[in-house]
This record gives C-alpha cells, sequence and structure tokens, in this order.
C-alpha cells in the first residue's frame, strides 16, 4: 500500500451525521459502564473508540480522534467542547477500554497465537502471487470473518513481506534442489538465437531469440497460422517433458505459473538475463505458463474450426436444397401425372370387373389391353424407389454429412492438433480416448481397423458404403466432430490446460474440504447453509405461503394487473409507467467551454487517486512509478484508439520510451479494476449519487454489447443478427442504478452471458449488489440458486415469463382441492438436492472464496449439462427460487 493509503488506514472513519448517530449509539451495556464513569475525557474516548471499532473493527489512539466526532459526542452528553481533552485518555484507561469492548462484540485480540494463524494465512495468499496490497485487504477480511481485533497497519505488513520473503525463498530453494546442470542448460537454450525457429515466421534470414518468438501465438484458425502453433508447441513440449521431474517435484500453484510467466513475456531478453539464478524460475515458469497456454489455444481452435464446418456444410445443404426443389418439384409433378393415369386405368378396371354386360373372358381381354404397357410401369416403380431413397436420405440426415466434401479443409486444420495435444486419459472417456490414441498411431492414416465404438449406430452404417468399405473421410469429420463435443461436454479433458481441465480440478480440493469443512463454510458464510434438511420447513413455508399469497390476491381482485381466463390460464398487463418530469441540469454546467481530457483525468486523480492503483506487475524489484501525466498519455491513447506511438508524438513532455513502459507493466485487466473502482468511490461521496440511491438497497444489472472485430481473434465468432458477414464480441458490462460501471469483460458472442453474471457479482470491491436484473440471455435456474446462496436477489426479466414453469413442495392435485388457480407444474426433486448438497457447498464456496473464478466453473459445469449431478441439483433448488420470484413478481408487477 502507498502512503496515501496507509495513512487513511491508520486513521479512524470519517462519518457523515446520520453515521455519527449510528456507529455512537450506545447499547445497554455501554450504558451500565458509563454511568460507572466520572471523567469527561474517559467517557466520550470510550463512545468514540467503541464507535470507531464498530465501523471498522480497529483500535485508534486518542490523538486521531476527529474533531467533529469529539464534539459530536460532548454534544450528545452536554459536555463543554473546550472541557473534553483527550491528551490523558491513553495507557491503562484506554487498555481497559479496550479488553471491554472486544469482550461485549464478541472479538479476540491480536496476540501471538492471531499472529502465527496470519501469518500462515499470508503464506497461503502469498502462493497466488496476490500483490501485497491485496494480501492486506484480504487479511483485514480473514479477521473481521474470525471476529479479530483489526491490528496497525506495521503488523500486518511485517506478516506479508515475511509471507513473501518465505514463498521466494521457498521457489527458490526448490529451483537449485531440483534444477539440475542439464536443465538449466536446457533453459539457457531459450535465451539464445534460433536456428530452427529463426527469423519472424516469413523472414527466415533475420534471427531472433527463441523465447521471443514463443512469446507470441496466432489468434487465426488458417491451416498454415495452425502449424505454426503446433510448431511452437511442440518445441515447448519437448522442453516441458525434460522439466517434467522439475515441475512435479517443485509443483507451482497456476497464479505462480501464470504470475512469473506473464513477467517473462513482458521482459526483454537482456533484462531477463541480468537475473542470475533468478532467471530459471522465471524461464521455468515461462515454460508451463505458455505450454499451457498455447494447449487452451488449440483447444479452441478445435472448437472453432469443427463448428465452422459444420455451419458451413449446413449452409451449404440449406443452398442445395433450394437450388434442386424445382427440379424435385417437376419430378414430382410428372410422377404424379403417371399415377393419375394409373389411377383412372384402376377405376377403368373397376368398371369393367362390374359390368353386367360382359362375360368373364370378355372382361379379361380388356384389362389385359390396360395393362399392357409394362415400360411405363417400370418407369413409375423406377421413380417411386428413387424418392423412397431420398426420403430415407433426408430422415436419416444424410444430407448433414455433406460435411465429407468439406473433410481436406477440416483435416488440415485439426489433425494436427489432435496429433500435438495431450489428452488426460485417467479423466476421459474411454471410447474416444482409444480412437485418438489410434490416429495418433497411425499418423492419421486411416484403414478398416478404425475404432467405432464413439459413432452412434446411424453414423457406423453411413461410415460404410454400398461396399462394405470405410469412407475415410467421413470418419475423420465424424471424428473430429466427436472430439469437439466431447471437449465442450467434458467427456475429453486436456491434461496440460488452464480452460479444459476435467471439472474436479477447479473447485476446492475434496481432502482439504473435508478436513477443513467448518472452517471453509464460516469464510463462505455458509453456516446458514450447511444442512439442507433443516433450509427444507422454512423453504417449504415461504414457498407455500407466497403460493397462497399470489392465488388470494388474484382471485380477491386485488392484484389488478393478473387475471384468470375463461380457459384458466394467467393473463398479465404490466402496468404503464407515467414519464417522470425531470428539471433540466444544462444549467449547471459550463456554457461554451472546452474542458481537456487531461484536466478532467487530472482533476479525478487528484480527488480519488486512481492512478496509485496502476501497481507494477512484479511484487519486487520494482523501479521509480512513472509520473500520473504519462500514465493520462497511456489512457488516452489506448482508450481513443490513438495508440502509443501517435499519442507520445502529440504530447508535451512525453517520453515513449517510458509510456511504452507504464503501459506494459502497469497497464493490466486488475489494475484497470482497481483504478475504476477509486472513481466509483468518488462518485460514491458525491451528493448526486445519495439522490439515485435506492432505499430497498443497491439494484445492479448486467448486458452485453455486440462488437464487431476486424483482427483475428479465437475469441471472436459470426453472427449475421449483429455483425452481417463479419465476426465480432460480446463486452458485458455492469452497472447499477446510478449508471455506475463497476465492471465488465469480454466474451466470445458464441458464450452464454449467464456464465459472466456471477464473476461481475463477486467483484463487489465498491459496489455491493442486493439485487441484480438481466434479460433472458443472463438467466438460468442455476443462477438463480447460486445468487440465493451468496446472498444476493437475483430478478431478471424474462421473456415471455408466462410460459415459465412454477413448482412446489407440493402435489398439484392437493393444491387444486384448496382451491388455487395458478398451479405449479411440477414437485421439486428433494432426493436430488440432498443427495448432492455437500458438493453444492463446495461449488459455492470456491466461488465465494475465489479459489476458482466463476465464470471458468461456470464454463466447465455448464459443458456437462445434465451429465453431471451437481448441475442437476443446483438447477433443482434454483426452481424454488425462480418460482419464489416468478409469484412475487405477478403480485409486484412494478417491481
Amino acid at each position: 500500500m502507498n502512503g496515501s493509503d496507509r495513512k487513511t488506514f491508520e486513521a479512524p472513519p470519517v462519518f457523515t451525521e446520520d453515521e455519527r448517530a449510528t456507529y455512537f449509539n450506545l447499547s445497554q451495556w455501554a450504558t451500565d459502564f458509563l454511568n460507572t464513569l466520572r471523567a469527561q475525557s474517559s467517557i466520550t474516548g470510550f463512545v468514540l473508540m467503541m464507535g470507531y471499532f464498530r465501523a471498522s473493527n480497529k483500535f485508534f489512539s486518542s490523538d486521531k480522534f476527529h474533531k467533529l466526532d469529539i464534539d459530536f459526542v460532548a454534544k450528545v452528553f452536554g459536555f463543554k467542547k473546550r472541557r473534553v481533552t483527550l491528551g490523558r485518555y491513553k495507557g491503562t484507561t484506554h487498555e481497559r477500554h479496550k479488553a471491554l469492548i472486544l469482550k461485549n462484540f464478541g472479538f479476540r485480540r491480536f496476540d501471538n497465537n492471531v499472529r502465527i494463524m496470519v501469518e500462515k494465512e499470508a503464506e497461503a495468499l502469498a502462493r497466488k502471487q496476490m500483490q501485497p496490497r491485496s494480501i492486506f485487504m484480504s487479511l483485514v477480511d480473514f479477521l473481521r470473518s474470525k471476529k479479530i481485533e483489526v491490528p496497525s497497519y506495521h503488523a500486518l505488513s511485517e506478516s506479508i513481506t515475511r509471507a513473501v520473503q518465505v514463498i521466494e525463498q521457498d521457489l527458490h530453494k526448490a529451483i537449485t534442489k531440483h534444477l539440475s546442470d542439464d536443465h538449466k542448460q536446457l533453459l539457457d537454450g531459450l535465451l539464445e538465437k534460433s536456428d530452427d525457429l529463426s527469423g519472424d515466421k516469413g523472414n527466415p534470414k533475420v534471427k531472433r531469440y527463441k523465447i521471443t518468438l514463443l512469446k507470441k501465438s496466432s489468434q487465426s484458425t488458417k491451416p498454415s497460422k495452425i502449424r505454426e502453433n503446433v510448431t511452437d508447441l511442440d518445441c515447448l513440449k519437448d522442453i516441458f517433458d525434460d522439466l517434467r521431474p522439475v515441475i512435479n517435484s517443485i509443483d507451482l500453484s497456476p497464479e505462480t505459473i501464470q504470475y512469473y510467466g506473464r513477467i517473462v513475456v513482458k521482459l526483454q531478453v537482456f533484462q531477463l538475463i541480468r537475473r542470475d539464478d533468478k532467471k530459471y524460475l522465471y524461464l521455468l515458469a515461462f515454460v508451463v505458463h505458455q505450454y499451457y497456454r498455447l494447449n487452451d489455444l488449440l483447444g479452441d481452435a478445435i472448437l472453432q474450426c469443427v463448428q465452422a464446418a459444420v455451419n458451413a456444410a449446413s449452409r451449404e445443404h440449406k443452398e442445395q436444397t433450394f437450388r434442386d426443389r424445382i427440379t424435385k418439384q417437376l419430378a414430382l409433378k410428372k410422377l404424379l401425372r403417371k399415377l393419375n393415369s394409373h389411377l383412372a386405368k384402376i377405376k377403368e378396371i373397376e368398371r369393367i370387373i362390374t359390368a353386367d354386360d360382359l362375360s368373364d373372358t370378355k372382361k379379361v381381354q380388356s384389362i389385359k389391353s390396360l395393362l399392357e404397357n409394362q415400360d411405363e410401369r417400370e418407369q413409375i416403380e423406377e421413380q417411386m424407389r428413387t424418392m423412397e431413397q431420398e426420403a430415407n436420405r433426408i430422415i436419416k440426415n444424410n444430407d448433414y454429412y455433406i460435411l465429407n466434401s468439406k473433410s481436406l479443409r477440416l483435416q488440415n486444420s485439426v489433425s494436427p492438433i489432435v496429433k500435438a495435444l495431450e489428452f488426460d486419459t485417467c479423466e476421459s472417456a474411454d471410447v474416444i480416448i482409444r480412437a485418438i490414441e489410434y490416429f495418433k498411431q497411425r499418423d492419421g492414416n486411416i484403414d478398416s481397423n478404425a475404432p467405432l465404438d464413439f459413432l452412434d449406430s446411424d453414423e457406423r452404417k453411413l461410415v460404410f458404403d454400398s461396399e462394405g468399405k470405410l469412407r475415410v473421410s467421413l470418419y475423420k469429420v465424424m471424428f473430429f466432430q466427436h472430439i469437439a463435443n466431447s471437449i465442450k461436454s467434458g467427456a475429453l479433458n486436456l491434461k496440460h490446460s488452464f480452460k479444459y481441465r476435467t471439472f474436479e480440478h477447479y473447485l476446492i480440493p475434496k481432502e482439504r474440504w473435508l478436513s477443513e469443512k467448518d472452517e471453509l463454510l464460516e469464510r463462505a458464510g455458509l453456516k446458514g447453509f450447511e444442512s439442507f434438511s433443516e433450509l427444507i420447513p422454512d423453504l417449504s413455508s415461504v414457498l407455500n405461503s407466497q403460493l397462497a399469497a399470489t392465488n388470494r390476491n388474484i382471485q380477491t381482485g386485488q392484484n389488478e394487473h393478473a387475471k384468470i381466463d375463461k380457459k384458466g390460464n394467467l393473463t398479465v398487463s404490466t402496468p404503464k409507467k407515467d414519464k417522470i418530469a425531470l428539471d433540466p441540469v444544462t444549467e449547471f454546467f459550463p456554457k461554451d467551454r472546452v474542458i481537456p481530457v487531461f484536466e478532467v483525468l487530472s482533476t479525478i486523480d487528484k480527488l480519488s487517486g486512481f492512478t496509485r492503483s496502476l501497481e507494477h506487475h512484479q511484487i519486487k524489484n520494482v523501479r521509480k512509478v512513472p509520473p500520473s501525466n504519462v500514465f493520462f498519455a497511456g489512457i488516452t491513447g489506448l482508450g481513443c484508439n490513438h495508440g502509443i506511438g501517435r499519442i507520445s508524438k502529440i504530447s508535451r513532455h512525453i517520453n515513449l520510451n517510458e509510456l511504452e513502459y507504464a503501459v506494459n507493466w502497469h497497464f493490466s485487466g486488475d489494475n484497470l479494476i482497481r483504478a475504476n473502482d477509486k472513481v466509483l468511490q468518488l462518485t460514491q461521496r458525491l451528493p448526486l449519487h445519495k439522490l439515485k440511491r435506492s432505499v430497498k438497497g443497491t439494484h445492479t444489472s448486467s448486458d452485453g454489447q455486440k462488437y464487431n472485430i476486424q483482427v483475428e481473434s479465437l475469441n471472436a465468432n459470426y453472427s449475421f443478427k449483429y455483425f452481417g458477414q463479419k465476426k465480432g464480441v460480446t463486452v458485458y458490462v455492469f452497472l447499477d442504478e446510478s449508471h455506475r460501471l463497476f465492471y465488465s469483460v469480454v466474451i466470445s458472442s458464441a458464450e452464454s452471458e449467464a456464465a459472466y453474471v456471477i464473476d461481475g457479482l463477486m467483484h463487489n470491491e465498491v459496489v455491493q449488489s442486493d439485487i441484480h436484473s438481466t434479460d433472458t440471455a443472463g438467466y438460468s435456474e442455476v443462477i438463480f440458486a447460486v445468487c440465493h446462496l451468496l446472498g444476493i436477489a437475483f430478478a431478471p426479466r424474462i421473456k415471455k415469463f408466462k410460459k415459465q414453469q412454477l413448482y412446489s413442495f407440493e402435489k398439484r392435485s392437493k393444491l387444486k382441492l384448496m382451491g388455487f388457480k395458478i398451479l405449479p407444474s411440477k414437485r421439486i426433486n428433494l432426493k436430488l438436492i440432498l443427495e448432492n448438497w455437500e458438493e453444492i457447498l463446495r461449488f459455492i464456496a470456491t466461488i465465494k472464496l475465489r479459489e476458482t473464478t466463476a465464470s471458468q466453473l461456470f464454463r466447465r459445469l455448464s459443458s456437462y449439462s445434465r451429465q453431471h449431478p451437481l448441475y442437476a441439483a443446483l438447477k433443482e433448488y434454483g426452481k424454488i427460487i425462480k418460482t419464489l420470484f416468478l409469484l412475487k413478481y405477478i403480485d409486484d408487477l412494478e417491481l
């Protein structure tokens, strides 16, 4: 923490008039104790210290008490301000009052035992390579959750410093112990100019350092670019395999890998060489980080290439069907004419058979003459066989395998990836693993012995031609499709990856959960949800009461906007809201004046100090922080799409090298979010913000905005509705009721927005949401469940909500006998929830304690869908909360 933050932490909280009345309000035990005191300074000091502790869980020396607070307490007790002197409020009196306050608030003193516990927690946080400031704030939250007195800045900073030093020493000791001279030589090879990967990829005459060539990867799905990524992966794999024993022995955490790996990406080679023995830790982390990242990137490439091929085949099938429609209709019309002719002959035969004026011989001769045209009958039979085959082909969706024509291009893109990736054989489906291993062993050369277990029965028939020969191209297309579907569904996982590991990998480890369950539940604030069987009566009572109230309000006419029609269906008319006339505010703004962006940023920084949040990426070895005007130039250059080079040319006193350094080392997603939080805190203190604040709590919302992009990116997808023929991404934005943007993230336009709702809600450094709304794209039953367990009311605006199903704990027939008109569709599957409640708690605790980002958990969990019992159980629990929301919404349509 910098000097300003440190000073703020060591000073008592600053209260408003309303807050003073709240925090300095006396409980009965405090009143009784004050009756035993006579000295005005002791009474005033005790009340102030108790109020400050109530707000911050921290004690402050009397010389730091705010004068406005002293005057307020003096006025309440009728003391004369000049007679209240707190210079004597210290020593034994001060300590005795501290002990009394701690006892009555149920807090523990910060002693040596607590110090050891804090240092242990600091070490756990430091292993995640968190910035010291983040560790500091996490320790403060940790102490408050444990109901322990928050100590001075010095006490916590010492614990953090020791923890960081211990972790760094442990890492270097492990590197020294396990890294042999051969391993060091292997890593040093990354700092040499490459012969086999020489030059820019396209300019082989210019030799560059091997590590430089491995820092960046292509986001293109062109076969040539994919092969370049595969070449990089193979290069890293050779190094990774040689270093695997060292990596396993050191057991680097994902956070450590990403921290040091990203530093190497930012460092220039000469800076890395100067780090002597420390460079091996950096290089080792870089190898692991880039190897994992390339695995993720190539996994994304498989999904996108296969989906692109499927979309192209589907589009071509539709176009072909459209082109062939006239030809097919003409053939059908011709067949119908011939059939009509034959029907006429059948009618004639019926007339001949029933004719009384013809002998049997004459009848037979007449029928024979009608059936003499053998060629016409054969033509009809041939046309009918052709149409039957066409019908069977359409029914079996044979046209879907027009993909066969796309096979060669798909093979060029995907085959190298499948051969290069290392899949997790222990945590993946056996049938697809066997097929992959066969494909790798044969180097993609498929014959009739190829595994078919992963194909369904219809696919197995289609993969062979009429002569029983394997259609190799079609087989490979199906093979790649099943690989993509298995990756998405979680049936196929990568062994070395950040994104595509098995779902269990992202949760709190089961061993730790079983041994530390009580502590983890307490830290996550889930002690009240420990037993679902104890929650059932309360949930059932609340749901039944709400169902009865909603039905009663409709039947008695109290709810004017909801009616039951003659068919027994619910009809709802949303009340129209009148527009509120607002007084114009333009008169308060400057007239005919241009305010430079620099002045705006400078003024906001003076008031909020947001540039102090732009910390250096490294925890240690940080040189002097760039001046604020350099940060302003970087923000303007990137935010206005001018670029770093251009903004340095058009700005005064901005050095390009210094600007590049600031952007490279100080601009990161986390830093920018923290800087934004500083601005939000400033906005929160403004009087205008209070005018928009709801008395019911903080209401937030989120929605996605689509943007097309011009560069190649695996994060971008096609969407004709939003981008036409181009690709684009979704920027998912979170706002509160004062229109403060407190979180945003860029996601693929093909991904569900619901997976990212919890990420924004968990980012509650400043804006703590009490109720959150999304549109239909951000809604799911699972989000209802998770929000409820996190203590946030979820209120989405669901399209056609009247078609949503209601659920209850009681049978529909029982509720119908009670005269209810609005009835649930199904009962809640309590058994499913009870069986998986332990896993639900572990899932929520993982999110609450930020062991893994919520979006990562949701992406992997939702890919399993109904195959995973946890997903089904969360969905079932979410149905309870969703039903409550829908019933309340019907009751209060102006919510």
